[in-house]
């Protein structure tokens, strides 16, 4: 087990090292001159302030001198500075990251929630209407797009209703994060209820179920002893995946809504090209991406001793 993670820990900072290659190569490669967005566009034509701004973030010296400080920095958990504001991008990042992470632990737990126990109840009733409804439901909840779904919660809860608030934080109530969570959380409740109405059928249809049945066990004995605890892995896998890619769904609901998070920084970012803030959102994003997901593979090995970590 402690070779295999060392092994995924070296792996995840080998993609991560490349990732961060690639976006310092492409983003200081584009046409345009990040010194001209970085300063005052009204002194475009003041050559020796563009110069001054050019040295001031060492846009005057060469790629690869640029991309080893930037390198050297890292290591010093410095991701470096805000051409915009002049502030530590890990300043600008943290308040925004929290403010992120609200929304995704409340729109991930609802999902979870219901996404298992709807495709668990759909499993149990196939066939039926229930099962029918269910899956109608589900295909829906995964073709509609997240900013459509946004749109349409916002009008439909706020403008028609008036019962809940359109966008923004205002005082901080839980009532703010109601609707950008219910917007990331209806495509993953559809998904895990499909994943789980899979699973549960693959193992009611096993034969250690129906002679579950056969010794007298109850159906609640049944159908959490010897179906669910037996589904987990793959139900397991599709939240592990929904946990690392509801980050970068944030993005676009977060402008939607316009939730003051690292999508809705990095969006802006991309718009100012404050590279360094840029650097640092796609960063955090792949950070999470990769850690969950060597979670959810350590988690492995918990649950099903007949994998194999060698």
């Amino acid at each position: 087990m402690l070779i295999y993670v060392i092994r995924r820990i070296a792996q995840s900072a080998a993609a991560i090292l490349i990732l961060l290659t690639l976006l310092f190569v492409v983003l200081n490669v584009l046409p345009g001159d990040a010194a001209l967005l970085a300063g005052d566009l009204r002194m475009a034509k003041n050559e020796e302030v563009i110069a001054n701004i050019r040295a001031k973030w060492g846009l005057d010296k060469p790629l690869h001198i640029r991309y080893l400080t930037y390198m050297g920095n890292l290591l010093r958990c410095d991701l470096g500075t805000s051409y915009r504001t002049s502030n530590k991008v890990i300043d600008l990042i943290i308040p925004k990251l929290f403010s992120t992470i609200k929304i995704v632990i409340t729109a991930f737990i609802a999902a979870v929630i219901v996404g298992i126990f709807l495709g668990f109840m759909a499993a149990l009733y196939r066939g039926t209407l229930i099962d029918v409804i269910l899956m109608i439901i589900a295909i829906l909840g995964i073709s509609m797009p997240r900013f459509w779904l946004g749109l349409m919660l916002m009008y439909y809860f706020a403008v028609i209703h008036n019962f809940l608030p359109a966008s923004g934080t205002g005082d901080g109530s839980f009532l703010f994060i109601i609707l950008p969570a219910l917007t990331l959380s209806i495509p993953m409740i559809a998904l895990i209820a499909r994943t789980t109405r899979s699973a549960v059928l693959d193992e009611i249809n096993h034969d250690h179920v129906r002679t579950a049945r056969a010794k007298g066990l109850s159906n609640s004995a049944v159908n959490i002893k010897h179906i669910f605890r037996n589904s987990l892995l793959s139900i397991i896998t599709i939240v592990g995946l929904q946990l690392g890619t509801v980050f970068a769904n944030t993005v676009v609901v977060e402008k939607v809504f316009a939730w003051p998070g690292i999508g809705d920084l990095v969006v802006n970012s991309i718009f100012k090209r404050d590279i360094p803030a840029i650097q640092g959102c796609i960063l955090v994003f792949a950070l999470c991406f990769i850690l969950i997901n060597l979670f959810v593979d350590i988690l492995y090995a918990f649950l099903d001793p007949r994998i194999s970590y060698s």
